[in-house]
């Protein structure tokens, strides 16, 4: 029984140091990316592997799929509590959010959305 409780100890901070590292190098490429210094920049996760990164008045998403590489996978226009709260109701008010984001966007756009489904930024399942 104390082998089980260690081994699920050890599991536990694995995935906790992963995440962190994860958070990390998303802050660090973001970093880069929008010419902020990194203390200045937050990472919020917000699927697994995907990080909303704000940072001097910019906002991006990145996809960390581990310590060494990040992909920016495009431009956040949500508040992060926002997406947080329709994350945590199910998911159904982040994509009727997302819908009516993307007809307004079509709408100043010449009826061209420029916004990337959040579909195409989770990772599969």
């Amino acid at each position: 029984m104390r082998s089980l409780a260690s081994l699920v100890g050890l599991v536990a901070l694995v995935g906790l140091t992963a995440c962190g590292g994860a958070r990390s190098t998303a802050r660090h490429w973001a970093s880069r990316d929008l010419g902020c210094p990194p203390q200045e920049i937050t990472a919020t996760p917000i699927a697994i592997d995907v990080f909303e990164v704000e940072g001097c008045g910019q906002r991006a998403l990145y996809r960390c799929p581990n310590r060494d590489a990040c992909e920016r996978l495009g431009v956040s226009e949500e508040e992060p509590a926002a997406r947080a709260d329709a994350s945590a109701a199910g998911g159904e008010a982040a994509r009727q959010n997302d819908q009516e984001s993307d007809r307004q966007s079509g709408r100043q756009n010449g009826g061209e959305s420029t916004r990337e489904s959040p579909d195409a930024l989770a990772p599969p399942r």
